[in-house]
């Protein structure tokens, strides 16, 4: 748009003093990039932008006042008789004055974005623990972009395979503290997961071609069924914990959880390597076996119930854990198939 300027200055389209407040108002029109690309962004982002644009305006009508009570114009005029150097130039003094004056009130520009855009409870209680493997860093380029977020969603899915394991050890031992340790587990997956979703709409920035693209879009169904077998895992420790929905004859199904458990840590163990190879269908079978199972424990619970060696309250609830479990396979049946999909290997 300077360009543009320049070159209608160069032809008489206009004048040097007509020239000046159509550079401010550029300067502030260069704004509307950052707000674009800040609208599917976290509000740290947000935040980015308000400074941006606070910078931007206030620069702008200072500058203007101060051109008013000094000589600006005629000394501008008296460097260069050029027109297109003289937009240059005024265009650079007024970037670098802007500068000078904000450079001791960076930290107000922070509260009047803060003000503008309150910290809200989610972000205040939000793990702030930085990505293991995803970071600005690996944004130059696609293929590294993308080894980052695969290597991250594999560290995630490990968290909640240790999730869903002390899950289900807290129905046999509960313990408050355990319970703790999850709960500090799941946060850190929600957390992941919110910053995994601002990390790709910079990546769905990058040139790529129409492969790298549908493994992205893979990638991102993955995390999302991953943070749901976390968001399960916690209902099933809520059942160890809350006393009105905990199971009071849990030893009658002890054997059958644990068979439970092993099923689907052996899809887990597929899940976890750099490379599945042919290793899939392991994953596609067990989950064939739980919903089988599953089905199967149900019914074995309901005739516990009418031989009268469990209550209802203990039958409602197993189904409830026996439906999380089945939910949980469900998504790693979903996990391997994107993998298998598109090669997530």
């Amino acid at each position: 748009s300077i360009g543009i300027l320049q070159a209608l200055s160069m032809v008489g389209g206009l004048t040097y003093g007509m020239a000046i407040p159509i550079v401010m108002g550029q300067n502030i029109g260069t704004c509307i990039t950052a707000i674009l690309a800040s609208l599917s962004a976290n509000r740290n982002a947000k935040r980015t932008t308000i400074i941006h644009l606070a910078f931007n305006i206030i620069g702008t009508l200072i500058f203007m006042v101060l051109i008013q009570v000094i000589p600006f114009v005629d000394w501008i005029v008296h460097l260069t008789d050029n027109p297109a150097a003289q937009i240059a130039h005024t265009h650079t003094i007024f970037n670098v004055i802007s500068t000078l004056i904000f450079l001791p009130f960076g930290n107000h520009l922070a509260k009047l974005a803060e003000t503008l855009l309150p910290i809200n409870d989610q972000e205040r209680n939000k793990n702030v623990i930085p990505l293991t493997f995803v970071n600005d860093n690996s944004l130059g380029n696609t293929s590294i972009a993308i080894t980052s977020l695969k290597k991250e969603a594999l560290h995630m899915l490990e968290l909640t395979k240790i999730n869903l394991n002390d899950s289900l050890q807290l129905l046999h031992k509960p313990s408050i503290e355990q319970y703790d340790k999850i709960l500090k587990r799941e946060k850190q997956i929600n957390h992941i997961n919110y910053e995994i979703s601002n990390y790709m709409s910079k990546v769905s920035l990058l040139p790529m071609n129409q492969q790298e693209s549908d493994i992205c879009n893979s990638i991102y169904k993955c995390f999302s069924d991953i943070e749901r077998i976390g968001d399960h895992a916690i209902n099933i420790a809520s059942h160890a914990i809350n006393e009105e929905y905990h199971m009071k004859q849990l030893s009658i199904v002890k054997d059958e959880l644990i068979q439970l458990q092993e099923i689907l840590n052996d899809s887990y163990e597929i899940l976890l390597l750099d490379s599945i190879d042919d290793k899939g269908m392991i994953v596609l079978n067990n989950e064939d076996n739980i919903n089988e199972l599953t089905d199967l424990y149900r019914r074995n619970q309901i005739h516990r119930l009418k031989e009268g060696s469990i209550n209802a309250i203990d039958c409602v609830i197993y189904s409830q854990i026996m439906t999380d479990i089945e939910r949980i396979s469900d998504h790693m049946k979903n996990i391997i198939q994107e993998r298998q999909k598109y090669l997530l290997n």
